[in-house]
């Protein structure tokens, strides 16, 4: 399993720096790396499907938060994964 970062969204009207958007993204790579096992345990399980995945997350006082994932066929995914 290849992990990678593609791109990085900062909208337009961020208030942040570019340095504070490279100090926050510091600080989130060890959080990142620290559920890293369970995060691929999670990708590799939708691969079984034959599909990709882009996950969003947060860091709010120190904690790490998976907002959001996107795939090419979520209902598939949660049907072979979570079957009734």
């Amino acid at each position: 399993m290849v992990s990678k970062f593609e791109q990085v969204h900062v909208p337009g009207s961020a208030p942040e720096t570019r340095s504070t958007i490279r100090h926050q993204f510091a600080v989130a790579l060890p959080m990142l790396d620290s559920i890293k096992g369970r995060l691929e345990a999670f990708i590799d399980a939708i691969a079984t499907v034959g599909l990709g995945v882009s996950l969003e997350y947060k860091i709010e006082d120190n904690r790490l938060s998976i907002i959001d994932r996107d795939t090419t066929n979520g209902p598939k995914i949660l049907g072979r994964l979570l079957p009734k």
